[in-house]
């Protein structure tokens, strides 16, 4: 089974159609558009890894989508240090996968570098949830602000992702039974609960087994 849209979740009706053995793949829109496959197994469940590189479709109209952000220079001026780099929200970067599985609500961002030439390359970005947060570069410091928990969350999963060791997208994988949730290696190292909702389990890092 090919899905050629991005959901959520797996949906539980497609395993039902799917044969023992059987392969599925599907592009999981919280994750940055990761392209996942999955092996059908005699139980009912399913369980694979996501693909090394970026992939997808545009997400089903039930999936909420965040709105273009909006431009508040004004809240500059209250930017302080951060360590998470402008890069770590796009696509490209290794750190934007785990970003996208361990915050609680999709993101969009913009960047772009302002007419004046008054700072480095700005990024904005807002969430589902009405969060918003801006962040700049400017004299090899990279500064940001934030209203709502958002930012908190991106920051808190950045330096989880450090800690793990950097881990790349192929490292993560899905299993889906009872419940479904995200892996890192292995299906009892969880990152992420997506049995009722997207929302962030408990990280399991290497000193923790």
């Amino acid at each position: 089974m090919i899905a050629t849209v991005a959901l959520p979740r797996v949906p539980s009706a497609w395993l039902e159609q799917t044969r023992h053995d059987g392969l599925i793949l599907i592009p999981l829109s919280f994750a940055g558009h990761g392209g996942l496959m999955l092996s059908r197994d005699r139980a009912g469940g399913a369980s694979g890894r996501f693909l090394s590189q970026y992939g997808g479709f545009m997400p089903v109209r039930s999936n909420p989508q965040p709105l273009r952000p909006k431009i508040r220079p004004y809240l500059l001026d209250a930017a302080h240090p951060t360590d998470v780099p402008p890069e770590a929200l796009g696509d490209r970067h290794p750190a934007s996968f785990y970003l996208s599985l361990r915050c609680p609500c999709p993101y969009q961002v913009i960047q772009f570098t302002p007419d004046d030439q008054s700072t480095g390359t700005q990024t904005w970005g807002v969430g589902t949830d009405g969060s918003t947060f801006a962040f700049i570069r400017a004299n090899g410091t990279t500064k940001a602000i934030a209203d709502g928990p958002l930012w908190e969350k991106i920051e808190t999963a950045y330096s989880e992702w450090q800690n793990l060791g950097q881990p790349k997208r192929d490292r993560f994988g899905v299993t889906v039974g009872t419940r479904q949730w995200v892996w890192l290696d292995h299906p009892d190292h969880l990152i992420t609960d997506l049995t009722s909702s997207h929302s962030p389990g408990r990280v399991e890092h290497p000193c923790d087994q």
